[in-house]
């Protein structure tokens, strides 16, 4: 019986890893059926950029916003039965939220990874997939690998949050005219 109970505590972790990257999934799936993808993986991709710069705040408030919705998603759940839809879907939502910021932190963990081992950083998708595996080989080492991929999951998901509310930067003149002729010359 004892084995059993150490056998689940070993599982927890990846099990709980998984859910997020199911909700990731969901949430790719559903860009792809809206047609924004891109601006998805765009934002993943500044977010993993993001993730670079004041590591500490984004941790902080990463891990503030992630617990102040589970609070109150659980909360919502606990009110009378009209309120609980709500609470189901600010859970979703945290889901949803939390996947995309486990992977913007997986692929700056992944680029971080390549770079050290190549000198040459390698595409998006196959630091991505890198650093899904390290965080996910993370998950088995019970508490201090849960605590190391939840972290870095608050991280990612404050760095992706900021990515999504902040003003694109303007783009200097010479970008500006060389995207507006980008259309014209694939015509050519």
């Amino acid at each position: 019986m004892a084995d059993m109970q150490g056998i689940r505590a070993l599982l927890g972790g990846p099990v709980i890893y998984m859910i997020f990257v199911g909700a990731l999934a969901i949430v790719i799936m559903l860009s792809a059926v809206l047609g924004r993808l891109d601006s998805l993986f765009f934002h993943i991709s500044r977010a993993a950029d993001r993730l670079q710069h004041k590591f500490a705040v984004k941790l902080l408030w990463g891990t503030a916003a992630v617990i102040l919705c589970t609070v109150i998603g659980i909360m919502l759940l606990h009110l009378p039965p009209h309120t609980r839809l709500l609470g189901v879907l600010v859970m979703l939502l945290l889901l949803s939220i939390s996947g995309i910021g486990g992977c913007a932190s997986a692929l700056a963990l992944g680029r971080a990874v390549t770079l050290s081992s190549k000198g040459v950083p390698d595409d998006d998708l196959s630091a991505a997939r890198l650093g899904i595996a390290i965080l996910f080989a993370a998950e088995f080492v019970p508490i201090a690998g849960w605590i190391l991929v939840f972290l870095s999951g608050c991280a990612g998901t404050a760095a992706f949050l900021e990515s999504l509310f902040q003003k694109q930067a303007v783009l200097p003149l010479t970008d500006q005219i060389e995207s507006a002729a980008a259309p014209q010359l694939r015509d050519n």
